[in-house]
C-alpha cells in the first residue's frame, strides 16, 4: 500500500509544518551550521532570487549540503540541487523543496554551471533568458567549498 502510505505521511508532514516557523529571518535565528560561509551564501541566494525575481535557484553540490542549506531558508523560487553523483541526487530527493538535477561531471567551476544551466533548459524547459541564482564553489569535486553566488542567464 505505498500510495496510501505516502498520502498518510504527507498529511502528517503538512500538519507538523503548520507549527514550524516560516519566516526565514526566524529560521536563521533558530539554526546555525558548521560552515558559516556556505550558510551565508545559501541565505543570500534566497534573498537574491526574490530581489531579481529569478525563475530558479541552482545549488551545485557534491554532497547535497549546499542544497540543504538553501532549502532551510524556505525559498519561494524553485530550488534545484545539481550533482553528477547518484548518491547525492538520491539524498537531495529527501530534502524539502529540492529537485535533484543530474549534471555531467566537470573539471571547472564554469563548466559545472554551464552543465547545470543546460540541464535546466533541456530537462525542465527553462526558457532562454531566464534569470537564475547559482551557488557553488571554485573547487569542483571538493565538498565544503561553497563560497560563490552568481546570477546567471539561461542560454
Amino acid at each position: 500500500h505505498p500510495i496510501e502510505s505516502v498520502r498518510y505521511l504527507s498529511a502528517i508532514a503538512k500538519e507538523a509544518e503548520k507549527g514550524m516557523p516560516v519566516d526565514p529571518e526566524r529560521i536563521e535565528e533558530l539554526s546555525s551550521d558548521k560552515d558559516p560561509v556556505a550558510d551565508a551564501v545559501a541565505y543570500a541566494a534566497r534573498k537574491a532570487s526574490q530581489k531579481i525575481d529569478a525563475q530558479a535557484i541552482i545549488a551545485c553540490t557534491e554532497t547535497g549540503t549546499s542544497a540543504r542549506l538553501v532549502a532551510k531558508y524556505r525559498p519561494t523560487k524553485i530550488l534545484f540541487g545539481a550533482s553528477s553523483k547518484d548518491t547525492t541526487l538520491r539524498r537531495m530527493a529527501l530534502y524539502r523543496g529540492v529537485i535533484p538535477l543530474k549534471v555531467e561531471a566537470t573539471l571547472s567551476h564554469h563548466q559545472e554551471i554551464e552543465s547545470a544551466l543546460l540541464a535546466l533548459r533541456t530537462d525542465y524547459g527553462l526558457p532562454q533568458g531566464a534569470l537564475t541564482v547559482v551557488i557553488s564553489g571554485l573547487s569542483v569535486s571538493q565538498p565544503g567549498s561553497t563560497s560563490i553566488l552568481e546570477i546567471q542567464t539561461v542560454r
